[in-house]
């Protein structure tokens, strides 16, 4: 039978998306299996192989050309909580000079998403800070690379859980003359542990510590909704091993991919956030730090000093400026310009290095009236009204000045320094505060 052009091009147009239809639907029937299969087979080295870190630390680490003994140090440490036994296994970096000669010992302890990795390698704070300490930089337990048993731990077992550990890692390493350095969460975790353990510390160092207070900075509320919910941690150990598969592809056009990699990888193993989230208190209104340690600290009898940034949204620089005129100006202040939360990182680490060599110098022994504990701290909250939230901070530091004053009669206001590379210059600007706070 013979066929027109045009019956003829007509069938072998079905013809051909008849074909096609079918070729489609087989794939898109198959290639969620095959894509599946390959993902599989791609992660189950990472699963079954978690030499993984450690060869991307060591790439991190060779990438710096960095002149210094760094060691990587598990220590299994199982500690008493309430009738309970927890296990650990704590990770930490010990970072030492080529010459062996003793030095005194910083333990640094690290905030959410951080690691010893992120902490003192990539920042650059090791190679300033190794001519002058022997370093421990810590992953908490359930951070990082250290692991710890889960648990539905409460507020009060996790700051035991982790003051206990820290003791035990002290112990364990027969560690002394120690000069404490802590950064955010970190923070929350050191004043706990000196409370408890105060002849174990020489020294305290803090930078843009959360809990003191129960407020936040002016954007609190939003910001605590992030902690409450882990985001982005929850996600990431979601997503799991299809999440580190997509980081890697996403990787591959980057420069910096064994960095990247690597802290996604110790983020999809931590549990950072949902310890977090256990001390902060949330509604739809409203949100607060439900565990302030500011009574805890005024019971600190050793040198502190502060480090604040100017531009930090989580903690605001003039929570540093009051802590510091409650201790009867003891307290020093330090702020890094345009920080953020993380200043560690600013100009390779130099800012915050000149800071912790500075600070390590200071013998002034801290000095709160212990009075001050009868202020209820628990009654301030963060709103997400960004106006009520500057009512509230406004409210909150015009009550403590006004019962500090009734107790002295006389303030002494803070020693402030701003930081600029390895420059320490003197500044009075944060002096207004004073005089806007105690007016009538």
């Amino acid at each position: 039978m013979y066929l027109s052009g045009f019956t003829f091009n007509l069938m072998l147009f079905i013809t051909t998306l008849f074909l096609s239809l079918s070729l489609l639907s087989i794939f898109v029937v198959t290639s969620p299996i095959f894509i599946i299969f390959l993902i599989y087979n791609y992660f189950t080295s990472y699963n079954d192989n978690k030499y993984i870190c450690n060869k991307l630390e060591l790439e991190i680490i060779e990438s710096r050309n960095i002149n210094m003994d760094i060691k990587h140090q598990w220590n299994d440490i199982n500690v008493f909580v309430g009738n309970k036994i927890i296990k650990s296994n704590i990770h930490s970096l010990v970072i030492t000079n080529k010459k062996k000669i003793k030095k005194p010992t910083l333990i640094w302890i690290h905030g959410i998403g951080g690691t010893s990795t992120f902490s003192f390698i990539l920042s650059g704070l090791g190679e300033k800070l190794v001519e002058n300490f022997d370093i421990h930089a810590i992953d908490l337990p359930g951070f990082g690379r250290s692991t710890l048993e889960f648990n539905n731990y409460n507020k009060n077992e996790l700051n035991t859980l982790f003051s206990e550990i820290l003791k035990e890692y002290i112990e364990i390493n027969k560690l002394n003359d120690i000069y404490l350095v802590s950064h955010s969460y970190g923070c929350h975790v050191s004043i706990n542990f000196i409370h408890t353990y105060p002849t174990y510390v020489n020294k305290l160092l803090l930078c843009n510590p959360a809990g003191i207070f129960p407020l936040l900075g002016t954007y609190g509320s939003y910001v605590s909704v992030l902690f409450k919910f882990g985001i982005p941690m929850f996600i990431i150990r979601l997503l799991n091993m299809f999440g580190l598969f997509l980081f890697n592809v996403v990787g591959l056009f980057s420069k910096n991919k064994s960095k990247l990699f690597y802290w996604y990888y110790v983020q999809s193993l931590s549990y950072c956030d949902y310890f977090v989230s256990k001390f902060i208190d949330y509604s739809i209104f409203k949100a607060r730090w439900n565990y302030p340690t500011i009574n805890k600290l005024i019971d600190v009898k050793i040198p502190i000093s502060l480090i604040y940034t100017n531009n930090d949204i989580i903690i605001p620089d003039h929570q540093g400026w009051m802590i510091s005129l409650l201790s009867n100006g003891t307290i020093p202040l330090y702020i890094i310009e345009n920080g953020g939360h993380s200043p560690m990182h600013i100009n390779n680490g130099l800012d915050f290095s000149v800071i912790v060599k500075k600070a390590y110098h200071n013998e002034v022994k801290s000095n709160f009236n212990s009075e001050l504990k009868k202020i209820n701290y628990n009654d301030y909250y963060s709103y997400f009204s960004l106006y009520k939230t500057k009512q509230t901070m406004y409210r909150f530091y015009k009550t403590m000045l006004s019962f500090f004053y009734k107790l002295t009669n006389k303030i002494n206001l803070p020693s402030v320094y701003i930081i600029n590379q390895d420059n320490i210059n003197k500044t009075h600007i944060y002096d207004k505060l004073y005089d806007e706070y105690m007016e009538n």
